[in-house]
């Protein structure tokens, strides 16, 4: 999931708090290409990210969140799915 401000990701992170459905979330609050889909990336490494992205997914477990990533003035936050 990318969003492009503070505001929507403390409104995102709340949301997950209380159990809220990341997909949903994604096709609600993302500004990434893959929004529509509900934030699906599909299977990658590690290796297949940006560097500054790598830390966010290596010990994911599954349905795990990452913490909130920003790079170039966008929050990232990924899901592991099984």
């Amino acid at each position: 999931m990318i969003l492009r401000d503070e505001q929507a990701l403390q409104t995102v992170l709340a949301e997950l708090e209380k159990g809220g459905d990341f997909a949903q979330l994604a096709v609600r609050f993302s500004q990434g290409p893959t929004a529509i889909k509900g934030g699906d990336i599909g299977w990658i490494r590690p290796g297949e990210l940006a560097a500054e992205l790598r830390p966010a997914i290596e010990n994911l477990d599954v349905n795990e969140t990452s913490p909130p990533l920003e790079v170039e003035g966008l929050y990232h936050l990924f899901r592991r799915v099984p």
